[in-house]
């Protein structure tokens, strides 16, 4: 199920929301996966940012909902850096914000991509245009376990 709202703002353009969520992925006791932030951010930032390019859209900001503490924060913009380096979007902004008032015993993270999209593009696409699928959906651990299974990030 693709996480992808797309909203028409004019006759000419949409706007994209692509999201992806995860929780007890982290650093805390109670995580049921333990791996570093920035694996965090960058995985949770591949699986918005497919969904964006999927449907046409070009990128144009990140959201983070930080459940996992002050602390990680860093991190976390980390891994969606170096997902945004892949891409060559360097420049794109992240915002969000961090749930400091109350620390939970497992870590969570919300993460948006904003993008755009003409929807002229979508009109002008090739009635044989095929989609494939590349790698497996790996779910937690496997998806340090099996990394040669996980499927590239591809921008055309």
């Amino acid at each position: 199920m693709s996480d992808s709202l797309i909203l028409p703002f004019s006759e000419s353009d949409s706007l994209i929301i692509s999201s992806d969520n995860s929780g007890g992925i982290g650093l805390k006791e109670k995580d049921l996966v333990h791996v570093p932030y920035e694996v965090v951010g960058y995985y949770s930032f591949r699986v918005a940012v497919m969904e964006c390019l999927g449907v046409g859209g070009s990128p144009v900001s990140v959201v983070l909902n930080n459940f996992c503490g002050d602390q990680a924060w860093e991190d976390l913009t980390r891994g969606v850096r170096k997902g945004l380096n892949e891409l060559g979007m360097e420049n794109l902004p992240i915002t969000g914000s961090t749930e400091s008032n109350m620390p939970l015993l497992q870590s969570a993270l919300g993460l948006m991509v904003i993008g755009k999209r003409a929807n002229e593009s979508v009109k002008k696409q090739h009635p044989l245009r095929k989609i494939a699928l590349i790698g497996r959906p790996l779910v937690g651990e496997e998806v340090m376990e099996q990394q040669d299974w996980v499927a590239p990030v591809i921008f055309i």
